[in-house]
């Protein structure tokens, strides 16, 4: 035996109502307006994680070039009063 259920007024069909459709729009809007602000939080901070790899670089060139020279090259130059120029980029050594 099958049982067939039907809507009780024939004239109705199943479709969104015009307070649905506007709900729904309005979350949309709300949830979009939420993500674009977030935009510029993001972006500062992608900024200043830029900036933080850049110098921890440069302190890993200039720390790498101290380790790989000899101790009496570094304390014969510094007697000296010679200073030995590090030239950098925007992208930390180069």
């Amino acid at each position: 035996m099958k049982i067939v259920l039907r809507p009780s007024n024939p004239d109705l069909r199943s479709a969104f109502s015009l307070v649905e459709t506007t709900i729904a729009v309005g979350i949309a809007a709300t949830v979009l307006v939420a993500l674009i602000g977030l935009i510029p939080v993001s972006l500062d901070t992608l900024r200043e994680a830029s900036n933080t790899t850049a110098c921890a670089r440069i302190v890993q060139a200039v720390s790498s070039d101290y380790r790989m020279r000899d101790w009496g090259d570094i304390l014969q130059q510094q007697q000296q009063g010679a200073s030995r120029d590090y030239c950098f980029d925007a992208q930390a050594p180069g």
